[in-house]
């Protein structure tokens, strides 16, 4: 089977099979510029020099190519220099601002509650398009796997999993029925529904099929208006969009929690990311290789609700 460094190899050789062609041709010209001239002049009395001045514009039509490609491959690794320097100085600018970020990066819980059927939306980021990944000011940059549009609504409501023995041991599922048994240790029922403010401040209520038995339990969420009061806890999607921290490739996201009834903020965690190619789309999707912080061990798309029911824990059962 032909392998990549098999090519590699074989134009290696086609490499120095060619240049010992182009040798032989100058040492072919060479002497035969050498033999022409001393014919042809054989009664001069500079020949030799006639010969000596002809073999030296044979070297120079030979050596112009290769003299022109040496110059242009010096002309190229200076300015892959600079470019390079010039990339390490933003770099270096860019890890500056990031780590002074992160140092306010983390969460604080100042009340929690229990047993809570529903919850609030107050705003839901926008589902992931392509462009997204390669925009400095994309408002999901600071968690650039973490949900989108009705994904972010219905993360709320699965089920929290627990797998003790598992690299990453918290997630979420929509129907931990459909996993094999056996393949977690504990499971957590989500919000049983969840309340999503509109454009024209209205509220949409979603939630899940209440029978399991249906074909669309926990697949089709089923949306109505809420006439009353949305729920009382309430999460608010805060992208932190500084334009001079996104010149250098630099998001941050807050996620707050507040008790409307009482008008109080119950908790609030910020994070950080830092796109360390600073935009550059050779082949990759910049935000999809930012550095965050803090630091996690949990899958990212669940980091927003695993956090949430820190301070705003579901109902576990009837």
């Amino acid at each position: 089977m032909l392998t990549p460094a098999d090519i590699f190899r074989a134009l290696a050789l086609l490499g120095n099979i060619l240049f010992l062609v182009y040798l032989a041709a100058f040492l072919v010209c060479l002497r035969a510029a050498w033999k022409f001239v001393g014919k042809t002049m054989a009664d001069h009395k500079q020949r030799c020099l006639l010969q000596s001045a002809a073999c030296l514009a044979v070297t120079a039509l030979f050596m112009f190519p290769i003299g022109k490609d040496y110059m242009e491959r010096r002309a190229y690794i200076r300015e892959q220099q600079a470019k390079q320097e010039e990339f390490q100085a933003r770099y270096n600018k860019a890890k500056a601002i990031f780590d002074e970020r992160c140092k306010t990066a983390g969460e604080k819980i100042y009340h929690t509650v229990e047993g809570v059927e529903g919850i609030t939306l107050l705003n839901v980021p926008q589902e992931y398009r392509h462009k997204f990944g390669s925009d400095p000011m994309w408002e999901r940059a600071a968690l650039p796997y973490s949900y989108g549009g009705d994904s972010y609504i219905r993360s709320f409501l699965n089920w929290e999993i627990y797998q003790k023995d598992e690299r990453i041991k918290r997630g979420l599922h929509s129907n931990p029925g459909m996993m094999r048994p056996g393949s977690y240790d504990a499971v957590y029922p989500g919000y049983q529904y969840v309340d999503v403010r509109q454009n024209d401040d209205t509220y949409l209520r979603y939630r899940y099929p209440m029978d399991e038995n249906s074909k669309d339990y926990r697949i089709m969420m089923i949306t109505e208006q809420v006439n009353d009061t949305p729920a009382r806890y309430a999460v608010e999607f805060k992208p932190i969009i500084d334009p001079a921290d996104r010149q250098y490739w630099v998001a941050g996201l807050t996620i707050n929690v507040y008790d409307t009834k009482e008008n109080i903020l119950m908790a609030s965690k910020t994070w950080y990311s830092m796109e360390p190619g600073q935009g550059n789309r050779n082949q990759r999707v910049p935000w999809t290789s930012a550095d965050i912080c803090p630091k996690f061990e949990l899958d990212q798309r669940d980091l927003i609700v695993l956090f949430v029911r820190q301070a705003v824990k579901p109902k576990q059962g009837d």
